[in-house]
């Protein structure tokens, strides 16, 4: 005796394997055939960056002196800026000039000598190769704060203008306010004397001239002219001078 299995008991049964099978070949969100999740790179929070924005407002319009080389690759339109910044204030220049082959280099002397050789061997009449030492006098013109990066926008006296990137794509984790801060310290300096401390520490000795001490500190916060007697106060200190030169410290 035949028996008749109806359309419903079949769809009962079939439906059920089907969605194993569908679910079963289809990769998890995150997964790829069966493979652990990729995990995203980790980036810089909304409050971090937040903060970090309010600290590089804090250096817009304002002058410092350069503890790094800054080098920039000018054409006749617009420039290549090689300076980057790693965390714990690493130094990388680079740069790929047109079709040429790239230029890297951690010591800016080598970089320079790397860019201007290509430059020659290539015949290349529109680049030149600019160099801002250590030491330069700069302007921060704007900053520019993103997820991986942050771009200093600088300018010389002479109107010149170059950038420093600090780069934390490789280093997403170092990408937080402290170390921000941190990179600020290692590449500009607020004051001439802050730019000696990092090599050499100012030393004033009596007897020494008005100028003399203008070239250690920079210009003081006020100076009192009473005669052949001259007082010159800084935020740490008071220099008092007899005939311009310097007989007592405060």
């Amino acid at each position: 005796m035949k028996h008749r299995i109806s359309r419903s008991v079949i769809f009962a049964l079939i439906f059920p394997i089907l969605n194993l099978l569908i679910l079963g070949s289809e990769a998890r969100p995150g997964q790829r055939s069966g493979k652990r999740p990729v995990s995203a790179p980790a980036s810089v929070g909304d409050s971090d960056l937040a903060e970090i924005k309010d600290l590089c407002k804090s250096f817009v319009g304002n002058e410092y002196w350069l503890k790094i080389d800054v080098i920039r690759i000018q054409k006749l339109a617009g420039g290549i800026d090689a300076t980057n910044v790693y965390p714990e204030g690493n130094v990388s220049y680079r740069a790929k000039l047109g079709g040429f082959r790239q230029v890297q280099s951690s010591k800016s002397e080598d970089f320079a000598e790397q860019a201007r050789s290509s430059i020659r061997d290539n015949d290349v009449k529109y680049l030149d190769v600019q160099v801002w030492n250590r030491g330069t006098n700069i302007k921060v013109r704007k900053i520019i704060v993103k997820k991986k990066e942050i771009e200093i926008d600088i300018t010389e006296e002479g109107g010149s203008k170059s950038r420093i990137r600090f780069k934390f794509d490789k280093h997403p984790d170092a990408y937080t306010f402290d170390e921000v801060k941190n990179l600020f310290g290692q590449t500009l300096a607020s004051s001439e004397v802050d730019l000696l401390g990092a090599e050499e520490t100012a030393e004033i000795n009596m007897g020494m001239s008005i100028e003399e001490i203008f070239k250690i500190y920079g210009k003081p916060k006020s100076r009192i002219n009473l005669g052949e007697k001259t007082v010159l106060k800084y935020d740490d200190l008071t220099l008092i001078f007899q005939s311009e030169k310097l007989v007592d410290v405060q």
